[in-house]
């Protein structure tokens, strides 16, 4: 048995099309619903609210959240009450990837390589792992694609997340280059619900920034000027990453570009208009998993 589980910040993922929110608390606000106990501690999973304690550290080795939601993410994935996976695909922010060391502490942070036992909702399971992979984020969406369509060409995967923008360049169907920008959604979202909250005296949250955007805001009065506001800040911001992929590779030229990533559509119409070149694949927040569980079929079978 084999697993891939995508670890964003705001969602998590996994090769199967499981899909739950990451926010934790410590704190058991309801106690008939998704309630985990490890280690001797109890965690209410699956928050998407106020009450949701949201692990803002890029750097993903130092982060908790991480190890706490891959555990509840493989009790899910687990058919019976021995979990026992060959291996697990997870990724890391591409810039981190790139450092032995922070993929060893993140192995090292994930590690199942000794039996734990995880409650959920009062069913036990014994999750195991032998192995566990370490891919750059949104790098498993190639192969989730029809890339015969690249041709071996040079091609760049966009996966546009909470904390970051991560951009893995392939050619000949292999990672030749990659690169981290900090520029995730969650940032552009605190600036665009900071900037309504300030003009109108309203309390949009973060939380509520992606179905604005895509849905419009829902005092009609104040649509025209909520339009205005995500326009300029995201513009803003869409500009500064492409300064940024400029300056790593001529983005202009290289043939074809994908976004994916649950931010990329809300987002990445924006970033569109300075490369518009580049497509938003269909199903883009649930790509980069699906990827990695065929990534593992080919690693662990």
């Amino acid at each position: 048995m084999y697993a891939g589980i995508d670890l964003g910040t705001t969602f998590v993922k996994t090769h199967t099309g499981l899909i739950f929110p990451s926010g934790i608390s410590e704190d058991i606000y309801n106690m008939a619903n998704n309630v985990m106990t490890v280690e001797g501690k109890r965690y209410t999973m699956e928050l998407f609210n106020e009450k949701a304690e949201y692990e803002i550290n890029v750097n993903k080795t130092l982060n908790k959240n991480a190890r706490l939601n891959f555990l509840y993410a493989m009790h899910k994935l687990s058919p019976d009450e021995n979990g026992v996976f060959k291996g697990v695909i997870v990724g890391l922010p591409a810039s981190q990837w790139k450092n032995d060391d922070n993929v060893n502490a993140f192995k090292k942070l994930l590690n199942l390589s000794d039996s734990i036992d995880v409650e959920v909702n009062g069913v036990n399971k014994t999750i195991f792992a032998e192995e566990i992979e370490i891919v750059p984020e949104g790098s498993t969406a190639y192969y989730a694609l029809d890339y015969s369509r690249f041709g071996g060409r040079k091609t760049l995967i966009i996966d546009w997340g909470g904390l970051t923008l991560n951009s893995i360049l392939f050619q000949n169907d292999e990672i030749i280059d990659v690169y981290t920008d900090e520029f995730g959604s969650l940032k552009i979202y605190k600036d665009i619900s900071g900037e309504i909250n300030s003009r109108l005296g309203t309390n949009v949250k973060l939380e509520d920034m992606h179905d604005i955007i895509l849905n419009g805001f829902p005092i009609k009065e104040h649509l025209p000027m909520v339009k205005d506001i995500i326009k300029e800040i995201t513009t803003t911001y869409c500009k500064q990453i492409y300064k940024n992929l400029k300056l790593k590779w001529d983005v202009d030229t290289i043939p074809h570009v994908s976004m994916i990533g649950g931010s990329s559509i809300s987002l990445g119409q924006y970033l569109c208009k300075y490369i518009p070149h580049a497509g938003i694949e269909e199903n883009a927040q649930t790509l980069a998993a699906k990827g990695m569980g065929i990534v593992a079929r080919m690693c662990f079978a």
